[in-house]
């Protein structure tokens, strides 16, 4: 019981982490066309999940909103 009860804590703690990160970042329109971009390409070429792709490519290159 207690194993199932820290799965379903970690499952639903997980769910709001990617969101965190796209609502804290700033991006300025150079920032932001470059994210895109990387994003495309990261879901064409390298097998991931579009939403994956778009998330990695916003940390990387837009900053964090203070």
């Amino acid at each position: 019981m207690k194993l199932a009860t820290v799965l379903v804590a970690l499952l639903v703690a997980g769910c709001d982490m990617p969101n965190a990160s796209l609502h804290n970042s700033v991006c300025t329109d150079a920032q932001m066309d470059k994210a895109q971009r990387e994003a495309i390409w990261c879901s064409e070429k390298g097998g991931y999940v579009k939403s994956y792709c778009y998330e990695a490519a916003l940390r990387r290159n837009c900053e964090v909103r203070k």
